[in-house]
């Protein structure tokens, strides 16, 4: 279940830097009896030429308290982001931070601790990076072209192989699975299914394992969140 990170901020800039901003919200529901899970609140900002400088979300429950937030910073690198993500409910922690191509990882939950520098090696993807991957390799996409990358788990500490390739298409949409590149990990790991619109290439529905941890009783269950996840911006 630690593959849940698959398939999460520099808002003080100046207007000088930051001239865009994109708001939207992703609501997650259960697959099983289509109840609400959490929300998503995404903050995006963009230069002028419309390049991503740095995105937040906050992460709230049904009753609209928040529980976790992440911050991204992309002015290191598009398709890998500084991050860092703190689940106030179980006391999970991520920083994560990008130099030269070598990613120092600090990871905190109630049963694993890691400190560790990580080679980002070839095409790599961090968090959110994912979607800036995708605009690079849209055309591909498109076309029917499987694209292949290495996905930085924080939650074990190294990279993992993936791919993700054309599930369908029609008018309106393009639907992308997900998937681990290992066959074995295939077989155990359910595919993630991405739906994006055509037209603004922007996410309108995610179905799949989470990087949510389950939380119930006021304890976390050492499993993820499985959900469908609409996004309305």
């Amino acid at each position: 279940m630690k593959y849940a990170f698959l398939i999460f901020s520099i808002l003080f800039y100046s207007n000088l830097y930051a001239s865009n901003m994109l708001k939207f919200t992703g609501v997650a529901y259960s697959i099983e009896d289509n109840q609400i899970q959490y929300t998503e609140e995404h903050t995006q900002i963009f230069n002028d030429k419309n390049t991503i400088l740095s995105s937040s979300v906050l992460y709230k429950n049904p009753n609209g308290e928040v529980f976790a937030e992440k911050k991204l910073d992309f002015l290191n690198g598009q398709t890998t982001p500084n991050m860092t993500f703190n689940d106030i409910r179980t006391g999970t922690k991520i920083t994560l931070s990008v130099e030269n191509d070598i990613a120092a990882l600090k990871y905190i939950s109630k049963d694993d601790r890691i400190d560790t520098d990580i080679n980002l090696k070839g095409v790599t993807v961090v968090d959110a990076g994912f979607d800036q991957l995708l605009l690079d390799e849209w055309d591909s996409l498109i076309n029917g072209e499987i694209v292949h990358f290495q996905f930085l788990a924080p939650t074990r500490g190294e990279l993992i192989n993936f791919r993700v390739a054309r599930r369908s298409i029609d008018d309106e949409y393009l639907y992308l699975v997900l998937q681990p590149d290992n066959w074995l990990l295939r077989v155990l790991v359910d595919d993630i299914n991405l739906k994006y619109s055509k037209e603004n290439k922007q996410i309108v529905e995610f179905k799949g394992l989470t990087n949510i941890e389950e939380f119930s009783a006021g304890k976390d269950t050492d499993k993820y969140v499985t959900a469908k996840i609409l996004y309305k911006y």
